[in-house]
């Protein structure tokens, strides 16, 4: 399934840039729970906290600085302390949400999809590529922890349930 109509041109060139501050280690560490983000920087143990309206399945940097969200069934912007943009819509069932995500080399970001329930097989794995959103398989109820190899030629992904 390709849906290019979910994505539109700022956001392909947002996503064009993904991946690129992975390779550099991060003065400020982004972490979630579901129902909050969470902001560190190590060097001066200094935290803040900033509560979003859905539930975040992933966050990763963004080569400006800002960081992409995956929450409930879209990838965000989320930069100053907000949810500042949408970047894409990812077209699944509606009883799932986003739950775990990856960049590789190529900066083509992977993220994994999970039964609200956690126990039907609707999760899938999907890949937002300059602007295309494509279902790329692992059917499963909670798809987790995406890796891509070294040479971006293999995806690794996790069924929590199996």
């Amino acid at each position: 399934m390709v849906a290019d109509d979910f994505v539109d041109d700022e956001a392909q060139k947002l996503l064009g840039k993904i991946g690129v501050k992975l390779r550099i280690a991060r003065q400020l560490t982004q972490a979630f729970d579901l129902l909050d983000l969470h902001r560190l920087d190590p060097a001066t143990g200094g935290q803040s906290t900033f509560a979003v309206s859905g539930q975040p399945g992933f966050v990763l940097p963004a080569s400006d600085g800002a960081m992409i969200v995956g929450m409930d069934q879209s990838i965000h912007r989320f930069a100053d302390g907000a949810i500042t943009d949408r970047v894409a819509t990812i077209p699944m069932d509606p009883r799932n949400r986003l739950n775990d995500g990856t960049v590789d080399a190529h900066g083509r970001l992977w993220c994994g999809s999970m039964d609200d329930g956690e126990t039907a097989a609707t999760g899938a794995v999907y890949c937002v590529d300059r602007g295309r959103v494509s279902t790329v398989g692992g059917i499963c109820p909670i798809t987790n922890g995406p890796a891509v190899s070294a040479d971006a030629r293999t995806l690794y992904h996790v069924d929590t349930l199996a």
